[in-house]
């Protein structure tokens, strides 16, 4: 196998790779043949997470649509016992019925033997990347032996003596292997039934442990945006940091010194002579002028490619914060049966609360792309705040359902 461990890879990283080969040409030296390029991507949290929960709903439905299948079949069952007690002796029509209620079981179990090995997969795959606690993973252990159990051997026998007595045409011995298999029967829709509750269970609390992820992530990712507003809206920072670069350009070409102090004294000339900038629009001491230019249209200001790059970095965050309100949605409907978990989710996503988070980011967003930094700078630390307060409000909601 192919260690990919030097390589350090972080959730969203790609490797491009390619195999070559080359023969044992010793005569006339060796040839190489190369294969197509091609790329892998190690997922993100959130990618991991989005096929968990897919693959979860999935199996879901499988499961509903197995329980309305044992219970018609449950029902077919009751229908046919009755109708042959009634009758003298087993017709060729009723051996019929019976055969076709007993190809339908075979199918039925056929699908809780794939709702089975799904969810045993999408365990092992959890535990291999790890992205689980172990309180989840104790509960998907639970719910695959619960999957197991539904393969009883007593519904097999049952149902080998129904074939045996359907092949003698045996009216009694066929009404009591199908009252025995109706017996079954019952045990295994309670057991959907159970694993159906424990799968919802198991989402819910993936989709908690996702929701407080987020909500860690996106305080951090506005709190360091909001250091970089700052870090923007302070020029003296700025001053110095430009400072510190002009040294360090200095210490790298010791001889430009004299030129740069010639083309100084020859700005300053030219600034005598009456022309403020030089070819460039630049004035003597080499910034560009807020002037406005022979076409009406006004410089950018300094910063103004910066200020747009933080505007795009909290209109993502923002989004993130959209797409969270709508998970804690769905949360709060999972959650309809535990009242102490479902207030503290609708006091995690009160509408007011979300809405002022969100408007703060709309308004620092605004402000950074009019390049007004100081004005961003307020907006971006409120924002900082209340993702902090929602990412708290979750990760305690989380610990009491605990």
């Amino acid at each position: 196998p192919w260690d990919l461990n030097p390589y350090n890879l972080t959730p969203g990283n790609e490797v491009t790779y390619y195999v070559e080969l080359y023969d044992n040409d010793t005569l006339h030296g060796p040839k190489a043949a190369r294969s197509e390029v091609r790329h892998l991507r190690f997922p993100t949290m959130d990618e991991i997470y989005a096929e968990v929960h897919e693959e979860h709903d999935e199996q879901i439905d499988n499961l509903s649509s197995a329980l309305d299948k044992s219970e018609e079949l449950k029902k077919e069952m009751d229908k046919l016992s009755r109708d042959m007690k009634r009758e003298g002796q087993m017709s060729w029509e009723k051996k019929k019925e019976v055969e076709s209620l007993m190809q339908k079981q075979q199918d039925l179990q056929k699908q809780l033997d794939e709702a089975a090995r799904q969810l045993d997969e999408s365990m092992n795959k959890a535990q291999d990347q790890t992205m689980m606690s172990p309180e989840l993973l104790q509960k998907m252990q639970e719910i695959s032996d619960l999957m197991q159990s539904i393969k009883n051997e007593k519904m097999k026998e049952a149902f080998q003596r129904l074939s045996e007595a359907m092949q003698k045409m045996d009216k009694d011995a066929v009404n009591k292997a199908m009252q025995e298999m109706k017996l079954d029967q019952d045990q295994m829709a309670k057991s959907i039934e159970r694993t159906l509750e424990m799968l919802k269970e198991i989402k819910k609390d993936e989709l908690m442990e996702d929701a407080v992820r987020k909500a860690e992530q996106m305080a951090e990712q506005q709190e360091e945006l909001a250091k970089k507003a700052e870090n923007a809206a302070d020029p003296k920072k700025q001053d110095a940091d430009a400072q510190k670069g002009d040294k360090k350009g200095d210490a790298k070409d010791g001889d430009k010194k004299d030129g740069d102090k010639k083309d100084g004294d020859q700005k300053g000339a030219d600034k005598k002579d009456g022309d403020p900038k030089n070819a460039d629009g630049k004035d003597a001491q080499g910034q560009k002028s807020d002037k406005k230019d022979g076409a009406g249209k006004p410089q950018d200001k300094p910063g103004a490619q910066k200020s747009k790059e933080l505007a795009k970095e909290q209109e993502d965050i923002k989004k993130q914060a959209e797409a969270l309100q709508k998970q804690m949605d769905e949360l709060a409907k999972l959650a309809e049966n535990e009242p102490d978990l479902k207030k503290e989710l609708d006091e995690a996503r009160d509408q007011d609360q979300q809405q002022d988070m969100q408007e703060d980011m709309e308004q620092s967003q605004q402000k950074m792309e009019q390049n007004e930094m100081e004005k961003a700078l307020n907006f971006a630390f409120k924002a900082r705040d209340k993702a902090k307060n929602l990412a708290k409000q979750l990760n305690q909601a989380k610990q009491n359902s605990n």
